[in-house]
């Protein structure tokens, strides 16, 4: 009898294309689901486990979409009206 292949059932579950850019930002969107009202760049970043560098492109990118926006004080980050469309 040969030998039967589990590489497809492996990956089956895992999807096959993936964009790492779309993933983090997300995570940076998700993070704001908490019961704070603003975030800032470094305590984002420790909690997703990744540089202040990936944290404040994704925010910029959030940002420039209008789906988070920054508080009064300038230094740190709350949900933009924009986000209200996804209900």
């Amino acid at each position: 009898m040969p030998a039967v292949s589990t590489k497809r059932a492996k990956t089956a579950s895992v999807p096959r294309y993936r964009n790492q850019a779309a993933q983090r930002v997300l995570a940076v969107l998700s993070a704001f689901a908490g019961p704070e009202a603003s975030l800032g760049v470094t305590e984002l970043a420790q909690r997703l486990g990744t540089n202040k560098n990936m944290i404040h492109r994704a925010l910029t990118t959030l940002a420039a979409e209008g789906y988070v926006t920054r508080d009064p004080s300038g230094a740190r980050y709350q949900l933009g009206y924009r986000v209200l469309a996804l209900a």
